[in-house]
């Protein structure tokens, strides 16, 4: 009994039974004695004087106690309500449902040992949704990694060139920054056969990915039509690094899916530089391609 404290229910029932009963015993003792005693030693006169202070003085005093008993009631049962609440929340998600109703445990020992368990199993579902957060963007970035690849050479494919190439645009106008495009075309490829001029567009995509510098953007943009941004250098240096990948290409061995070697692969390229719009630059790069084709150069520059 001497370890009881207000947080044990059984502690609290007999703290409002002995403070009611404080409260009404001297109260009535007093009407006792003040009817019993005092009232019939008054003169009817007195007794009718007094009377009217007696009952506003009774009022009064059971008003008091009234509201003391009643604020005492609420703040008690305040505890139980807040255990209640917190036990129908822990059975609501915590899978272990609710607490018992735990013998020897008061009401604040079973309100901290519920909130440790939602407290853990917050940690769990804030883990838990962090883990899907991260799926959904490694899924994301899955996705547009696929939205944006050509899945036979690995690289860009038509529609993210088309981004690249007015993203391009708009930065040239908008900085004066000027920038290349070149347009290449592995010749003669449809005599390969389809199985083989898949392997040659496999190895071509893999020498492209190497051979060019980090800042080049590379694009298969048709069946044997690749393309290239650069925005670094001026005419001779995007040349020679078009030279140099146009002999990567040719340096390159190509074998199908059977191992046997497919010869030497040749390409033709054009390049122009950006002056008035896309048009007029994809225009004048496919112009400067087809000349190469036709002259047999691996590299024609568009007005040069």
């Amino acid at each position: 009994m001497l370890s009881m404290t207000i947080t044990d229910k059984g502690f609290r029932r007999l703290f409002l039974s002995f403070f009611m009963l404080s409260c009404m015993v001297p109260l009535l003792l007093m009407i006792l004695m003040i009817y019993h005693y005092t009232v019939p030693a008054l003169f009817p006169a007195q007794f009718t004087a007094l009377r009217r202070v007696f009952d506003v003085g009774l009022v009064s005093i059971i008003m008091f106690q009234a509201l003391g008993f009643a604020l005492i009631w609420w703040w008690v049962n305040s505890l139980e309500r807040l255990t209640r609440e917190v036990e129908d929340i822990s059975s609501r998600h915590l899978n272990g449902g609710k607490e018992g109703s735990g013998a020897g445990r008061n009401e604040l020992q079973r309100i901290n040992r519920l909130v440790g368990r939602l407290h853990r199993e917050l940690l769990a579902r804030t883990v838990q949704a962090d883990s899907s957060a991260q799926r959904l963007q490694d899924l994301d970035a899955e996705l547009s990694t696929l939205s944006s690849t050509d899945p036979l050479t690995g690289l860009y494919n038509r529609r993210h060139f088309l981004r690249e190439l007015a993203a391009a645009a708009r930065r040239a106008e908008r900085l004066g920054m000027n920038f290349w495009l070149v347009r290449l075309r592995v010749n003669r490829l449809s005599s390969f056969g389809d199985q083989n001029a898949d392997a040659i567009l496999q190895t071509v995509g893999r020498v492209v990915q190497k051979a060019l510098p980090a800042h080049a953007l590379p694009f298969a943009t048709g069946r044997n039509e690749f393309a290239l941004i650069l925005h670094r250098g001026d005419g001779r240096q995007i040349a020679r690094t078009t030279y140099q990948l146009v002999q990567a290409i040719e340096a390159a061995t190509y074998r199908n899916s059977r191992g046997v070697d497919l010869g030497a692969v040749s390409v033709a390229c054009g390049i122009a530089g950006y002056k008035e719009n896309v048009e007029v630059l994809c225009s004048a790069a496919w112009r400067a391609m087809e000349t190469a084709g036709r002259l047999g150069r691996p590299i024609e520059v568009a007005g040069g």
